[in-house]
């Protein structure tokens, strides 16, 4: 969280989140008014100012927060003590429990389509972005200690195999983020399941 908005009252905190939330998931990054968040929150620009740079400052903290709220729940992947025998299965694990968060709460879904929508150049690997910048350091964790367990291939340089690992994973976060509504909760969990088969056969 920025500092200074960490020295912000947090029933003030929540009512700024809670209005950017409702209005970045209902109209979209681009339709979506500073202005409506503002009066929803009750806060004026002169304050908001003094805690965000724009618009897509405040957006970048939602998909701080939503990172957080996932990993809170689910707990993260010790890395360091997945071993050649749990490497995979402890993975697929943890996706099928951030499945079950998703389906509690899908404003995380929607987040996520927004933030494709929202990130310029369409860089896998943006360094500015939160979202993203996650899901390089986790899947750069993997590879490292995949390596040194015998579980992840050695005959491509790593930094290739984190960006075509970061190319497999958006494709697939694109494609399931806008097919969620039409699945059923066991065709959601067949879909990650054969995500990670697919991390599995490109890795491996």
């Amino acid at each position: 969280m920025r500092s200074r908005f960490q020295n912000l009252e947090p029933d003030r905190q929540e009512r700024l989140i809670e209005a950017a939330i409702a209005e970045f998931c209902s109209l979209g990054f681009e339709a979506s008014s500073l202005n409506r968040i503002l009066k929803e929150a009750g806060m004026s620009k002169s304050s908001f100012y003094y805690y965000f740079d724009d618009k897509a400052d405040i957006f970048d903290e939602i998909g701080r927060r939503s990172i957080a709220m996932v990993i809170a729940e689910i707990g993260k992947v010790p890395v360091a003590s997945l071993t050649y025998a749990s490497f995979w299965s402890e993975i697929e694990d943890m996706l099928l429990r951030a499945k079950t968060v998703l389906e509690q709460d899908q404003w995380f879904v929607r987040m996520c389509r927004l933030y494709y929508h929202h990130r310029s150049g369409g860089d896998p690997e943006a360094a500015d972005s939160p979202l993203f910048g996650s899901i390089r350091e986790w899947i750069h964790a993997l590879i490292t200690h995949g390596r040194s367990i015998g579980v992840v291939r050695t005959d491509l340089p790593p930094s290739l195999l984190i960006s075509i690992a970061m190319g497999l994973a958006e494709a697939m976060d694109r494609w399931t983020s806008q097919a969620w509504d039409s699945l059923s909760s066991a065709e959601r969990g067949s879909m990650l399941r054969q995500e990670v088969a697919l991390f599995r056969r490109l890795l491996e």
